[in-house]
């Protein structure tokens, strides 16, 4: 028997809380992102972890701002904004962006976790800020 993630629980709880608050839009986009989480694990035939779920949502955000961007090109802002508006709720679901100032930090105190010649980190450590919302940023910003 497999137990739900997290990130999982805490999605189905606010689209249960959406319904009894009859918030139109944001039900819509978490049925969408739940939807898609269910898809992936019928897929996969597994249940996700907190990471994998953070990745389908990044994927969902990504898509909302590409259509964003298209729907303003095509002078569509009613069809802009209602994306906007989902893009809102999947944030919330989303670590929080650091700046350069912390990610610089973060990288000064892991200095000791790096190989001479070669630029990588310890996977524990990395997990480790990733739970802070910088591991991702940190990767990003080492090309890693």
């Amino acid at each position: 028997m497999s137990t739900a993630t997290d990130l999982k629980s805490r999605i189905d709880a606010d689209m249960k809380a959406a319904m009894r608050a009859r918030e139109k839009v944001r039900l819509g986009a978490l049925r969408l992102l739940l939807a898609a989480i269910k898809q992936k694990e019928v897929d996969e035939r597994t249940t996700l972890d907190d990471a994998q779920v953070l990745a389908i949502v990044e994927k969902l955000s990504k898509q909302r701002r590409d259509s964003i961007e298209q729907f303003e090109k095509a002078g569509r802002t009613d069809l802009a904004e209602q994306e906007r508006a989902e893009l809102a709720v999947l944030d919330t679901y989303r670590p929080a962006q650091a700046d350069d100032a912390q990610i610089q930090a973060v990288i000064e105190a892991g200095r000791p976790c790096f190989n001479r010649n070669i630029i990588k980190l310890s996977q524990a450590w990395l997990w480790s800020q990733s739970r802070q919302g910088l591991g991702w940023f940190l990767v990003q910003k080492l090309h890693l």
